[in-house]
């Protein structure tokens, strides 16, 4: 079935929402593409529906053929807008972000930069415009592990945005999160965690027990806060969750990356294990704005959103990370479930909701299923993504690191190998994720008895923590512990009790009770 844009609309359009220039939300008018953006009334633009058993099929466009269509169109509108039009700013920032999904780096970096330098110069800084240009900048710089730069950038924009637009306007809110999410890179929790609270106080966040009754209207069952927790099975290793952060602006959760045992996490793993270390009632805070997060996706969207998607699988890290086990699975099922029907196999919020299902699964000790889509996730990230990606690099980390769980360490080794090398090549080589990777794979070797392999990659994971984190960075700390094992494994103790006693000061001062709790547990064991 055929659609003239100037005449009607396809049922999706027409239900479709967009924010205009001035921040406000509205439906896609006749005449406008799915952006809401007007088209020339002399070009004769159609939508084709196809559909097959009455189901609607979805049209898919590779990445490279957009970026490519997105490099003709800046060419073409640096030589006929200029270099200062908002249409090329625009574009810019279109094609910047699309070269950072990507992972091209330096190309990401350079648009955007430009982008936000034009609008600065032509629009000022209080400009809508130029405030995302400058959040933008910031997430390419942060994904670099460039956080010197990212975090006054992105504060900035903060308090600009709170100064003009207010402190409940939704841009406000997302450089909030913008703000938490930076500073959560860089292991300081305690001061993302109030970043997160101004967020929630500033979306009308409801009590505990408003919260409760929004969990039962969006159909999952009353929560209390004293209801009995799921525990994993007895003897199962108790770590953070292994959920995800946003990677691309709100395109996406990141999945899950891992260190090897308890102390050796990462990503949005070790942010939930510290800030477990927090006062507790930011756990009620977090199911609060995830479940109003997700009734107002919900109203305005429907249920078959990306963004009501997202919302889902927000609540089921959410609720996850209560120890609700079953009550996640059942939402990271239902998450999966709509992306595979109404976005398809390879979007970005599929594969997301794939790793989601499988983390859970593994707390779960459901490690047949766990595997098949693990293996899934990684396939379709190959397909999609190529081998050296960032998000493939992790995905290929999840296999290894589910195999390792299971003891198969020799199915293992060529998977954490493989994410190791390319993590050197594509993020440098102290880059946290590459760290982590190092962290991995010298764990790896130490219970493969490859002790000579391993004392390196150790010593090189803590050198590299100490330059790109800090002395005080949780993963610094988690480095001291893992080599200080390693060497007390080895009859190394006097530089073992060392790393041990370092640790300890270092998280006592830092707050980090169960770091410390752990570097105390091994000083005992000396």
């Amino acid at each position: 079935m055929a659609y003239n844009i100037f005449q009607r609309q396809t049922p999706d359009i027409a239900a479709k929402l967009v924010e205009d220039r001035n921040g406000e939300t509205r439906h896609v008018r006749l005449g406008e593409d799915y952006k809401g953006r007007p088209v020339h009334s002399n070009r004769d633009v159609w939508i084709i529906r196809i559909a097959e058993a009455g189901v609607v099929g979805h049209a898919h466009a590779s990445t490279d053929d957009v970026i490519n269509l997105l490099e003709r169109r800046l060419a073409k509108l640096r030589m006929s807008a200029g270099s200062l039009d908002s249409k090329t700013f625009d574009c810019l920032s279109e094609l910047g972000h699309r070269y950072q999904s990507r992972a091209r780096f330096d190309e990401a970096e350079r648009l955007l930069r430009e982008a936000f330098e034009g609008r600065l110069e032509k629009l000022g800084e209080t400009d809508r415009g130029t405030l995302n240009s400058m959040a933008g900048l910031a997430s390419v710089l942060q994904e670099r592990g460039q956080f010197d730069e990212a975090e006054p950038l992105v504060r900035k924009a903060l308090k600009i945005s709170q100064a003009t637009l207010g402190s409940s306007d939704p841009a406000t809110l997302d450089k909030l999160d913008a703000v938490a999410s930076v500073l959560q890179a860089q292991g300081r929790f305690t001061e993302s965690e109030g970043f997160f609270s101004q967020a929630a106080s500033c979306s009308g966040l409801a009590t505990a027990a408003a919260a409760g009754s929004l969990v039962q209207w969006a159909g999952y069952g009353a929560m209390s806060d004293d209801e009995e927790k799921e525990k994993p099975p007895e003897g199962a290793k108790t770590r953070g969750d292994t959920g995800g952060q946003l990677l691309h602006g709100a395109e996406a959760l990141a999945p899950p990356r891992r260190l090897g045992d308890f102390k050796k996490l990462d990503g949005t793993e070790r942010q939930r294990f510290f800030q477990k270390n927090a006062e507790k009632k930011s756990d009620w805070q977090t199911i609060q704005s995830q479940l109003v997060a997700l009734q107002g996706k919900k109203q305005v969207y429907g249920s078959n959103h990306p963004d009501t998607i997202i919302a889902v699988g927000h609540l089921g890290l959410a609720v996850q990370e209560q120890g609700r086990l079953s009550e996640a699975e059942k939402l990271f099922r239902e998450a999966l479930a709509i992306s595979r029907e109404t976005l398809g196999e390879l979007h970005p919020n599929t594969l997301t909701s794939l790793s989601n299902l499988a983390s859970v699964l593994v707390k779960l000790r459901q490690f047949s299923e766990a595997e098949d889509l693990r293996k899934e996730e990684l396939d379709k990230c190959r397909s999609k993504l190529g081998n050296m990606h960032p998000d493939t690099l992790i995905s290929v980390s999840n296999l290894g690191e589910l195999y390792m769980e299971q003891g198969r360490l020799k199915e293992a080794e060529p998977l954490i190998r493989e994410d190791l090398e390319g993590s050197r090549t594509m993020l440098g080589p102290n880059h946290p994720g590459t760290l982590i990777s190092m962290n991995n794979l010298a764990s790896l070797l130490q219970k493969q008895g490859k002790h000579s392999e391993a004392l390196p990659l150790f010593r090189e994971a803590l050198d590299g923590s100490h330059q790109a984190l800090g002395d005080s960075h949780p993963d610094t700390i988690v480095s001291l512990i893992n080599l200080g094992s390693f060497l007390e494994e080895q009859g190394q103790r006097r530089e073992a009790k060392e790393l041990f006693q370092e640790a300890l000061a270092t998280s006592q001062r830092e707050k980090l009770p169960d770091l410390a709790r752990a570097a105390r547990d091994y000083l005992r064991g000396l």
